[in-house]
């Protein structure tokens, strides 16, 4: 099964919000976009996976692997957002 597109706003991350390199917390783009997320890094407006592959200078980066908010990797946080609210599914499912 594919997973859908990354929305940041479902995770807790808005439009403003400065996102943190995994590394380095001094390498930092701002937030633009939440669905499909566009960021600002460099004085361009770019995906997550552009950003991620202009610091780390690979041809193919996944984005959400490279950045993080509040000290998580946004693909962490969305694992973990994911999970929460199917299970939260599952409760309300079975009558619990």
């Amino acid at each position: 099964m594919s997973r859908l597109n990354l929305d940041l706003e479902m995770i807790g991350v808005r439009v403003g919000d400065t996102l943190n390199f995994w590394n380095d917390n001094e390498i930092t783009c701002v937030v633009v976009k939440t669905y499909r997320p566009r960021v600002y890094y460099e004085g361009k407006i770019m995906s997550l996976s552009g950003a991620a592959q202009k610091v780390t200078g690979l041809s193919a980066a996944q984005g959400a692997a490279y950045w993080t908010f509040e000290g998580e990797l946004l693909r962490d946080r969305r694992l973990r957002c994911e999970e929460y609210h199917v299970r939260s599914f599952n409760l309300a499912s079975d009558g619990h």
